[in-house]
């Protein structure tokens, strides 16, 4: 069994686990009522920013 991060580019891997991860929010009850009403493309941008400086900035090093 293969990872993301072995199938697919570093960037595609960040961009698809963290929109499948918004998919999960928006439909779990408790979740949910933390980002309705938000823009959920800006939110899934800040992650998928976050994610690559957390795990490829030299800075984080």
């Amino acid at each position: 069994m293969h990872t993301l991060f072995e199938e697919l580019p570093q960037d595609q891997a960040i961009k698809k686990l963290v929109k499948k991860f918004y998919q999960y929010v928006l439909i779990d009850p408790v979740l949910a009522p933390f980002v309705t009403g938000h823009d959920i493309n800006r939110l899934i941008r800040h992650q998928e920013q976050f994610f690559k400086y957390l795990l490829f900035s030299k800075e984080s090093e």
